[in-house]
C-alpha cells in the first residue's frame, strides 16, 4: 500500500534534506514538501495524506494550529511535530493536535522508524469506525475528586513531585498523558518510561501543573453517559487490576521495570471505555444494553454496535501517542485469553486475568465479562494461575480496594 505524507517547514534545507532522505522509500511512501501551513491545508483539500509532520514555530500558522486544522479537515491523519524547538511552552502546545512530537535534530531512520510504527499500528487496527472514534476524542475523562486532589497538592505550602506521581498514576486519562509527554523526544531519553509517578518526576512540578491547568487532556466532555459511580468504578477497577498485574508479573519472577509496565497497562487498560463513552454516547449505552440482553461479553456487544471494541480503540490511542509496544499490545488484548495458556507469561495475560479477578471480587455494569474457565487452571501451569488468583484476593481484602 503507497502511503502519502506531507512535510511541512519554512526552512527549505531542511525540507530538501528530508526529500533526499526519503527518496529511497518513494515506491512505497510518496511524500510531498511544502514551506508553511497554509499551503499544507491547500495540499490536503487536493487530496488526502496519510500523515502529516509539521515544524512548530513557522511563520503565519505555527505547526500547532496547522495540526489542529489538520484534526478538523483530515481527523484519520497521523499528526506529528518535527520541531528544533525545546522549550517547555512549545512541547505543551504540541501536546493536544499531534500524536507524536520528534525533536530535532533527528536521524532520518528514527523518524522512518516511528512513522513505520505508526502506520503498522494504523494497519492492525484497520477499522473505518475505530479510526474515526479515537480521531474525534480531544479530551480523556478524569476522575473528578482525583482532579480537585491534584490541585489541591499543587496548592500547598510545599507540594512534592512523589505525592503528585502517586496522585497520577491512579487515574487512567491523567497517566496515559504524562506517559505521551514524558516519552517525546522532547526529553530525549534513551529509554521508554512505562511508571506514571517515574514520569512526574522526570516532568517536574511545573509541567505538570501547566499540563494540568492550561490543556483540556483531563476534562471530561458535557453529555457523556457514564455516571459519577460508573467513573468512580473505572477508577477503583483500573488501580485494582494494576496492583493485581503487577504482583502476578511479580510472582512470575519479572524484573522491576516488567513488573511497572504490568501496573501501567492495568491503570489503562479501560481508557477504551472512556473513549467510547465520550465520543458516542448513544452506541455506547446500546452496547451496555445488547451486553444484558444477549448474555454476552461487553467486546462482543461493542463489536456488534461500533464495529470495534474499547480495548481497541484505547489501544489505538495509546499507540498514536507513542507509548511503549508492550503497554498497546496488553491494552489491546486485555479481554481475550490466549489460546494456549502454556505459551508463557505476558503482560496482556496478566493484566486479562488482573482484570476478571477483580470483576469476580467486585462487579459492575461496565464489567467486560470475561470469564475463567476451567482449562485456565487446568494442566500445566495451573497450580501457578491459582496462585494468582488467591494473591489477588489476598491483596483485595489488605486494601479493600472494593470499597
Amino acid at each position: 500500500m503507497i502511503r502519502r505524507i506531507l512535510f511541512v517547514d519554512d526552512e527549505p534545507m531542511v525540507l530538501t534534506g528530508l526529500e533526499r532522505s526519503f527518496r529511497a522509500l518513494r515506491r512505497q511512501w510518496v511524500s510531498d514538501f511544502v514551506q508553511s501551513g497554509a499551503d499544507a491545508l491547500q495540499a490536503i483539500d487536493r487530496e488526502p495524506f496519510d500523515a502529516v509532520v509539521t515544524d512548530m514555530r513557522m511563520p503565519g500558522m505555527d505547526g500547532a494550529q496547522l495540526l489542529d486544522e489538520v484534526r478538523n479537515r483530515s481527523p484519520h491523519t497521523i499528526r506529528m511535530v518535527l520541531s528544533g524547538q525545546s522549550d517547555r511552552e512549545t512541547i505543551l502546545r504540541s501536546i493536544s493536535p499531534a500524536h507524536q512530537y520528534i525533536a530535532k535534530p533527528c536521524d532520518t531512520n528514527e523518524l522512518k522508524s516511528k512513522l513505520t510504527s505508526a502506520f503498522a499500528l494504523r494497519d492492525l487496527l484497520q477499522n473505518p469506525g475505530l479510526r474515526a472514534i479515537v480521531a474525534k476524542l480531544k479530551a480523556v475523562p478524569s476522575v473528578p475528586a482525583l482532579h480537585s486532589e491534584i490541585l489541591k497538592e499543587m496548592e500547598s505550602g510545599e507540594p512534592s513531585v512523589a505525592r503528585l506521581g502517586q496522585i497520577v498514576a491512579r487515574d487512567p486519562g491523567m497517566t496515559a498523558k504524562m506517559l505521551q509527554v514524558v516519552n517525546s523526544a522532547f526529553f530525549g531519553l534513551r529509554g521508554q518510561i512505562a511508571d506514571a509517578v517515574h514520569a512526574v518526576e522526570i516532568l517536574g512540578l511545573e509541567t505538570v501543573r501547566s499540563i494540568v491547568l492550561c490543556m483540556d487532556a483531563f476534562s471530561r466532555p458535557e453529555g457523556s453517559p457514564l455516571t459519577d459511580a460508573d467513573i468512580a468504578w473505572l477508577q477503583i477497577h483500573s488501580l485494582a487490576t494494576a496492583n493485581f498485574a503487577r504482583r502476578i508479573a511479580q510472582l512470575e519472577g519479572a524484573d522491576p521495570g516488567a513488573a511497572d509496565e504490568a501496573f501501567t497497562t492495568g491503570i489503562l487498560h479501560d481508557i477504551g471505555k472512556l473513549i467510547l463513552a465520550s465520543t458516542s454516547g448513544e452506541e455506547w449505552n446500546r452496547a451496555l444494553d445488547l451486553s444484558r440482553s444477549k448474555n454476552v461479553t461487553l467486546c462482543e456487544a461493542q463489536r456488534e454496535i461500533f464495529g470495534c471494541t474499547h480495548a481497541e480503540a484505547g489501544a489505538c490511542l495509546l499507540g498514536m501517542w507513542g507509548l511503549p509496544g508492550a503497554i498497546v499490545e496488553g491494552v489491546a488484548r486485555h479481554c481475550d485469553l490466549p489460546a494456549d495458556l502454556n505459551s508463557g507469561f505476558t503482560t496482556g495475560l496478566a493484566v486479562c486475568a488482573a482484570s476478571i479477578f477483580h470483576e469476580e471480587l467486585c462487579g459492575s455494569r461496565l464489567g467486560d465479562g470475561v470469564t475463567l474457565d476451567g482449562p485456565f487452571f487446568q494442566g500445566p501451569g495451573g497450580e501457578r494461575r491459582r496462585q494468582w488468583k488467591q494473591a489477588c484476593i489476598d491483596l483485595e481484602v489488605g486494601s479493600q480496594i472494593c470499597v
